[in-house]
């Protein structure tokens, strides 16, 4: 069985919530733009998906992933939502933040508001997009509990498991950066990318196995489209009684 290139991983059953396969998940480290799982959950508690925003000029000057949006642009928030969760621009991420929150550090304070209300005690957040800032950091164990909360949101689901989205703002289609979703490669449903230099390659996928939710999250992983469906085939699901079955492989261990 191929080595594992991750640094910290879980996974977790979307339904139960129940840690299926866990590696340092629990040990706080940057995560990149897997912080703007938050970032989405946040703006669909407070926010109305057609409720519409003007860009200003400290949105469209943030560095790093971008969708390119002009100062005094008009969006929707459901098209910054597939900016943020497709191409996870930076741009959007604070677009989003003033729109909700009146500045981003007003929206930070409800993100880390709802981390406390979740029990999520290995995340701060310090920014809505997730480039490096000191003290801000999550797990792959808080990560998952994320994920799984936003997908109790119909609109979660369906924004950030499209393949791509064209906006009425932008002359050409958002592209979803998640390979696995981007191609269909079954059975992935929804995810979300993330890189820096001190985070390295972050990754969130849920996947779907006989009708059941299984959230994959990795940090600091190098090979991470293998790793995660690697990890999924430790995982099976009764066909019989849409259950959670054990099925280690080598090297790998199941927390039961």
């Amino acid at each position: 069985m191929r080595a594992f290139s991750f640094e910290k991983a879980v996974v977790v059953d979307g339904v139960t919530g129940e840690v299926l396969y866990d590696h340092l998940g629990r040990e706080r480290a940057n995560v990149a733009s897997l912080t703007k799982i938050m970032t989405a959950i946040v703006a669909l508690e407070y926010g109305q998906l057609d409720d519409e925003t003007i860009v200003s000029e400290r949105a469209s000057k943030m560095e790093g992933s971008s969708v390119y949006l002009k100062p005094g642009t008009r969006i929707s928030l459901r098209d910054l939502l597939y900016a943020l969760m497709l191409r996870s621009g930076n741009d959007a991420s604070v677009a989003i933040a003033e729109m909700i929150g009146g500045s981003e550090a007003g929206f930070v304070f409800l993100m880390n508001e709802k981390a406390r209300m979740l029990g999520l005690y290995d995340t701060c957040f310090k920014n809505a997009h997730g480039l490096d800032s000191d003290n801000h950091y999550s797990s792959a164990y808080d990560l998952a509990v994320m994920t799984q909360v936003a997908l109790g949101f119909n609109a979660f689901i369906d924004i950030s498991g499209a393949r791509a989205y064209q906006s009425q703002a932008v002359d050409y289609p958002w592209i979803h950066k998640h390979k696995l979703v981007k191609y269909h490669v079954a059975p992935s449903v929804l995810g979300k990318t993330g890189y820096t230099k001190s985070a390295g390659r972050t990754l969130m996928t849920v996947f779907e196995k006989n009708q059941r939710p299984i959230i994959v999250v990795t940090l600091n992983a190098p090979n991470d489209w293998l790793d995660h469906q690697q990890l999924l085939a430790t995982v099976n699901v009764s066909k019989e009684t849409n259950e959670i079955v054990p099925h280690p492989l080598l090297g790998v261990r199941i927390c039961r």
